[in-house]
C-alpha cells in the first residue's frame, strides 16, 4: 500500500471469505480450530504487509477465544485492520464471522489482536502512522496504547507461551525455536520443514549447527554462541544441503525470546535466489 499520507484504520482494512469444506472438520464435525488460527494469522500478516509494504513478523497474539463453533458448509469471513501503530510495530485486529448459507444467519465467532513488526534486511523498520478518525477508532487506539504501556510485547508472549508456540508453528515464514542453553532445536514450523526439506522430527532435539553442511557447522555454532551472549545477531547467509541432495541459499536472523520456563532463540529464515 505504501501510503503517502496517514491512513485511517478503515482504509487499512483487508477482508477474505472462505467456504468451510468437509476435509477441514474435526472429530465433532465442526471446523478444526487450528485451521481457523492459521487463516487468522495469514490475514493478520497480509494486512500488516499490505499496509506497511514491508515483510512483517508476528511478535505477539492475544488470547483467542472461540465463542461459537464454525460448521462445515458455512462461509467464513475475516476482517483485519490496523488499530494502532508504533515506530516499527502495528496492532492488527481480526474479526471472524461465520454465515449459515441456508438460513442467512451470521455469527461473530471470535476476535483477536496481533502485534506485527515490519522488517527490512532482518531488522525492525519504521511503519507509516495510522490516524484514528471515528470514536470507535480512537477507542481501539487508546486500548492498544494502554496495553503497550503496561505490558511490553515480549512480556505478553511470556505469559502466553502456548499461543506463542502455536503462532510460530502456523506462521507465514520459516522459523526454528532453539534452546538458548544447549543450541538444540525445540520446534521447526511447517514452512521451515518445507524450506530445509527435512522432517520436523529429524530436526527437533538436534543441535542447530547439525542442520547445516559440514563445512558451515563451525560458523553456525559461533553464531549461535554470539546470539546466546548478545541476545541477537546480524542476518547471515548459508548454504543448506537438503536430504535429497539439493542445495538452497538461505538468509537467517536470530534473537532471544524470554519465555517463563527458559529463554529460546527464534530463528527466522528466508529463501535467497539461487
Amino acid at each position: 500500500m505504501n501510503p503517502t499520507l496517514p491512513l485511517s484504520p478503515e482504509e487499512s482494512r483487508l477482508s477474505t471469505v472462505t467456504l468451510m469444506t468437509p476435509e477441514l472438520a474435526n472429530f465433532t464435525g465442526n471446523v478444526h480450530g487450528g485451521h481457523i488460527l492459521r487463516l487468522v494469522d495469514e490475514i493478520a500478516y497480509a494486512c500488516a504487509c499490505n499496509y506497511s509494504s514491508k515483510y512483517c513478523v508476528t511478535l505477539s497474539v492475544d488470547r483467542v477465544l472461540f465463542k461459537h463453533p464454525v460448521r462445515v458448509g458455512e462461509l467464513l469471513s475475516m476482517h483485519a485492520q490496523i488499530n494502532y501503530t508504533g515506530r516499527t510495530s502495528m496492532q492488527v485486529g481480526v474479526r471472524v464471522e461465520a454465515k449459515d448459507l441456508q438460513r442467512g444467519v451470521i455469527r461473530h465467532t471470535n476476535s483477536c489482536f496481533f502485534t506485527m513488526v515490519a522488517m527490512v534486511d532482518g531488522k525492525p523498520s519504521p511503519v507509516p502512522p495510522i490516524v484514528p478518525r471515528t470514536e470507535q477508532d480512537r477507542l481501539r487506539w487508546a486500548r492498544s496504547e494502554m496495553a503497550r504501556e503496561h505490558s511490553q510485547a515480549v512480556e505478553r508472549i511470556a505469559t502466553q507461551v502456548g499461543d506463542f508456540l502455536t503462532i510460530v508453528d502456523l506462521a507465514a515464514a520459516p522459523m526454528l525455536l532453539i534452546d538458548k542453553e544447549t543450541g538444540v532445536v525445540t520446534l521447526a514450523n511447517k514452512l521451515a520443514v518445507e524450506l530445509l526439506g527435512m522432517p520436523a522430527l529429524d530436526m527437533v532435539n538436534r543441535p542447530v549447527w547439525e542442520l547445516h553442511a559440514p563445512e558451515g557447522q563451525a560458523r553456525v555454532r559461533q553464531l549461535y554462541q554470539l546470539v546466546a551472549v548478545r541476545n541477537s545477531c546480524e542476518p547471515f547467509t548459508f548454504k543448506h544441503v537438503r536430504p535429497d541432495g539439493g542445495v538452497v541459499s538461505v538468509e537467517a536472523v536470530s534473537w532471544v525470546i524470554p519465555l517463563p520456563n527458559k529463554p529460546l532463540i527464534q530463528r527466522l529464515m528466508r529463501l535467497l535466489p539461487s
